[in-house]
């Protein structure tokens, strides 16, 4: 059995791992690293090191990453070894906490909107501008158009249209914009 490294490292590229493997089966990539199987003992000395628990046994490697193993074996005869441990880049940490790094998925696992939350703010600003790639053009005035427009489109000029208004905010909100799309 040999071991693996999987998608936590992509971004990290922490290499605190290296300087314990006893075969130099690490392997380095632009952004993440890689266990050679046919160098690898299975000493498992190098999983306790990885500060973002990327390393599994080819056994253990979690069904979504299980991809890992044949990118290991494939990009370990491409990448070139490493054996000292280098500077983790300046971002590591940000990318840390990414749970799905391939497909760029990021998350907030706090309530940046609420005004005790340093920051809060330009945490949303950032996500939504810099990650998202939003404009910043979006007005409510132009949801409410377009949902007059549908509705009106939908219901006809000559149909009726049943509300049931139970006083929450979504049937509230149904009614208004029924009620201004057609009287």
């Amino acid at each position: 059995m040999t071991y693996v490294v999987a998608e936590p490292c992509i971004k990290c590229k922490y290499t605190d791992c290296v300087t314990v493997c006893p075969v130099d089966a690490f392997r380095e990539g632009a952004n993440c690293l890689v266990i050679d199987p046919d160098v690898c003992i299975d000493c498992d000395l190098c999983i306790p090191e990885c500060p973002v628990d990327a390393i599994f046994a080819e056994d253990d490697v979690p069904e979504e990453w299980a991809e890992y193993l044949e990118l290991n074996a494939r990009l370990a005869t491409q990448w070139p070894e490493i054996s000292v441990m280098k500077d983790a880049p300046p971002d590591a940490d940000e990318f840390a906490a990414v749970k799905d790094k391939s497909r760029a998925f990021y998350g907030v696992q706090f309530h940046p909107e609420v005004t005790h939350t340093a920051c809060g703010q330009q945490i949303i600003r950032n996500f939504l501008y810099d990650i998202c790639g939003c404009t910043g053009d979006w007005q409510v005035s132009h949801v409410i158009e377009e949902s007059i427009k549908a509705i009106k489109r939908q219901v006809g000029e000559k149909d009726r249209v049943i509300c049931g208004l139970s006083g929450g905010v979504d049937s509230s909100v149904t009614a208004k914009l029924i009620h201004q799309a057609i009287g």
